[in-house]
């Protein structure tokens, strides 16, 4: 193998190292509906003409500054601050990530859609995220999510995790629905 085919090669294989990488800022387009599609029960939506994979463990979400553990159905109290994390494992290449809220206020969190839904994502300016801070602002039900895609070689790999919590003003302590 020459040299300069050998670098033209290392070329190619680093940019589509990087295809991966505006991923997450592409869910705010058409005014956030893929992002939006993504905290929605049932089939997830196709990222990168691919059918994510859906891994529930990806996702914690615990209560600050006890670390609590908040599971699916909680209940959780309007203006709790709540520390949401992504638990997957990095490559060698890294990943993008991105976490939504259905509502409230997310660290760093930019608005989806019209309905108060926010998201921050690595290729939207967050830089690196591996927690999010989230804060509910309105009761009912609300629903969190995670998003990841391998910056790599091949065939895209998303995978999400979403968990749906009831907002309320007041209530006895952690009970489940």
């Amino acid at each position: 193998m020459t040299r300069t085919f050998a670098r033209h090669v290392v070329l190619l294989l680093l940019l589509r190292a990087t295809d991966v990488a505006p991923w997450p800022h592409l869910l705010l387009d058409h005014d956030c509906e893929k992002g939006l599609e993504l905290m929605q029960s049932g089939e997830p939506p196709p990222i990168m003409g691919v059918i994510p994979v859906v891994d529930p463990s990806l996702l914690s979400v615990a209560r600050v500054p006890e670390g609590e553990a908040v599971a699916p159905e909680s209940h959780v109290r309007l203006g709790e601050t709540l520390f949401l994390t992504h638990n997957g494992t990095k490559g060698p290449l890294g990943f993008q990530t991105v976490f939504i809220v259905s509502s409230g206020t997310i660290d760093g969190g930019q608005a989806c859609g019209s309905t108060g839904a926010q998201l921050s994502c690595t290729s939207c300016g967050a830089g690196w995220l591996r927690h999010a801070r989230w804060t509910p602002t309105e009761a009912g039900e609300a629903t969190v999510a995670v998003g990841a895609a391998r910056a790599g070689f091949g065939t895209p790999a998303v995978t999400i995790a979403s968990l749906r919590v009831l907002v309320e003003q007041n209530f006895g302590g952690g009970t489940a629905l």
